[in-house]
This record gives structure tokens, C-alpha cells and sequence, in this order.
């Protein structure tokens, strides 16, 4: 979608006072569909205590659902509008010809651990030792499982060498690997729980620093919490889509600016846990978030190449990256 097209949009949503917008002439509805996830999704949550979506005449509302797959799901149903989801579901959706876009960048990098249980049936000191092993995922499908795949295909094994089991959100997934329910799982927001509950926790590798991305992924970054739309949505809904993604930039510029006690205050708190947690996950995802919400080429590429191990529609098919993003709302640099 080219800035031009960007601009006849905006003209007729005018026109229509809004009624692509699912709103008054003054005032946007979103419905946005997310899994409940308060740190990797952190802008979507503060932009309303914040107030930033008020200034941009925005009324948001937040669903949340058990995975991300789950909320593209209510996106693609139209029970919701757009979803705050990793880019992988754009390529997905798009490649089995649901065109999708993520259209604002939240995470640079992806936020996930592979890490061993000290209560796995067997040693596991490297990746290869996985085979024949039980590893556990957020939800069979989703980023944590193409990651999986991904670190296991780079490591001479295949997917189905492993056992995989879904294991929920960060409270549960921490609860399987301390109980040793699994031998090993890839975690987001429970590596947190995990380290101070066990500090000889082995992880086997990780997307949450520049260095475990350029080792685990092969790139310096890598696309992970985006907001998402269907690609008719952003073009019936310029207006829309333009105030969320001023909202989300601005509460993105605000993270930067302050320390975790101060956005530790902001959270709602139905996210809230106890203190030293939620302190401790702050200051393990407030590096990964964007700066300026551009997607690259280069992640995107990487991304595709990720998911292609575990898709067959995405290694099978020839979708035109540059499909699957638009960085058109954001400011020009």
C-alpha cells in the first residue's frame, strides 16, 4: 500500500464520516484480539491508562484469547477487527490466501527460551539431545512451536523427533518445567519464574538478546509482537489504522522513557503479579521493544524462512513478502 494510496483512503474515509471505521465522525471502534500476554504485547495494554488511544479518538477494546492463533481466528470470523500477534500469522494467512498485514512493529526481537527441565528423564546439554524427548510449546502452532521446529531443523533433526505438548501460558509452562511434565520447553514471560526458581536453569538457546538471535536465528533482528489486520481492513479503514499506529508509537516512545517501577505502575492491575516478578519480567522484555515500529526486509525474510520449516503452504508457495507488511502508517524517517 503506497503513501498515495494511503492518502485517497484517507479522503474517502472523510467522506464517509468514518463509517468504515466502525465509528462517529470523531471517534474509531477497534475490537483488537490478542492472547493475554501483558509483556509481549506491552503497548497494547498501557495505550489506554496512558490515555494515548483517548487522544487519538480512539475506543479500544481488548479480547483476549488463549493463543495468537486463536485471535487471528476471531479476526478472520469478524468477531474482532485486527490482532496484536507475531508477524508469522501475516505470512501464514496470507500464504493459504487470506492476506494479512502487520502494519506496526512492536517487538524486535522474539522473546523466547529454549530451556531444559532439571527434572528431565534424561541429560539434555545441547540441542541434539532432544530427540525422542517431550518439549513443550505455548500452543502446538504457534511461535513458540516454529521456533522449535526451527532451532531443531538447524540442529540435524526433524520435527517429528520430538514430542511436542502445548503448555499454556507463563504460569502453567513454568509449572511443566519445574514438575517435569516436560523434558524441555520453549517459554516467552516464564523464563522469569523459571530463573529465580531454579538459577541453574540450562537454556539451550534464546531470542531474547541480540547475541541468542543472531545465534538461534541467523539475523540481527527478528519480528515478533506486531499489530495485524486483514489487508482489505487497513484499506477500508485508513483512518483507523492511522490513529492506532500513532497510539502504539507513542506508547512505545513512552516505554523507552521510563523505568519499570513507572510502567510497573501503569498496568492495570488485573496484569499484575507480585512485585519482584513483574519487575524482573519488565526488565527482561524492555530491551525487545522497537523503537520506531518499522518492519525490515531482512526480518521479514527471516521470518518466512522460519516458518517455511514448519508450514507447507509457506515453503511451498511464492507470496510476495512485501505483502505481508506496510510500514505506510508509520512517520517517514
Amino acid at each position: 500500500m503506497r503513501p498515495g494510496f494511503i492518502a485517497a483512503f484517507a479522503i474517502l474515509a472523510l467522506a464517509l464520516s468514518g463509517c468504515g471505521d466502525g465509528a462517529t465522525a470523531n471517534t474509531s471502534r477497534i475490537r483488537v484480539a490478542l492472547a493475554r500476554s501483558p509483556y509481549t504485547y506491552l503497548p497494547v495494554y498501557l495505550a489506554e491508562p496512558l490515555g494515548f488511544y483517548r487522544d487519538e479518538n480512539l475506543s479500544v477494546t481488548l479480547e483476549e484469547f488463549p493463543g495468537g492463533a486463536k485471535a487471528v481466528e476471531a479476526v478472520v470470523g469478524g468477531s474482532a477487527d485486527i490482532a496484536a500477534g507475531f508477524y508469522e500469522h501475516a505470512i501464514q494467512m496470507t500464504a493459504e490466501g487470506r492476506p494479512f498485514r502487520a502494519f506496526v512493529t512492536m517487538l524486535r526481537y522474539p522473546g523466547m527460551a529454549l530451556v531444559v527441565s532439571e527434572k528431565a528423564s534424561r541429560r539434555i546439554a545441547r540441542i541434539e539431545d532432544l530427540k525422542n524427548a517431550t518439549v513443550g510449546v505455548g500452543t502446538p502452532g504457534s511461535p513458540t512451536h516454529f521456533y522449535l521446529n526451527y532451532l531443531l531443523a538447524s540442529h540435524g533433526l526433524k520435527p517429528t523427533d520430538v514430542a511436542v505438548v502445548g503448555i499454556g501460558a507463563p504460569a502453567a509452562a513454568a509449572a511443566a518445567v519445574e514438575h517435569g511434565t516436560v523434558d524441555a520447553a520453549v517459554v516467552g514471560g516464564a523464563l522469569v519464574i523459571l530463573q529465580r526458581r531454579q538459577p541453574r536453569l540450562v537454556v539451550l538457546a534464546e531470542s531474547f538478546s541480540p547475541e541468542g538471535v543472531r545465534q538461534s536465528l541467523q539475523v540481527d533482528e527478528y519480528p515478533g509482537a506486531t499489530l495485524l489486520a486483514p489487508t482489505a481492513w487497513l484499506q477500508r479503514n485508513v483512518l483507523a489504522a492511522q490513529r492506532m499506529t500513532r497510539a502504539i508509537l507513542r506508547t512505545l516512545d513512552w516505554i523507552h522513557g521510563h523505568n519499570p517501577d513507572q510502567i510497573r505502575q501503569e498496568l492495570p492491575p488485573a496484569y499484575r503479579t507480585d512485585e519482584d516478578t513483574d519487575l524482573r519480567s519488565l526488565r527482561l522484555f524492555l530491551p525487545l521493544f522497537s523503537r520506531d515500529g518499522r518492519m525490515r526486509g531482512v526480518s521479514a525474510a527471516a521470518a518466512q524462512r522460519v516458518l517455511a520449516v514448519s508450514v507447507d503452504k509457506v515453503r511451498d508457495s511464492r507470496i510476495n513478502l512485501e505483502q505481508t507488511y506496510t510500514n505506510d502508517f508509520l512517520p517517514v524517517p
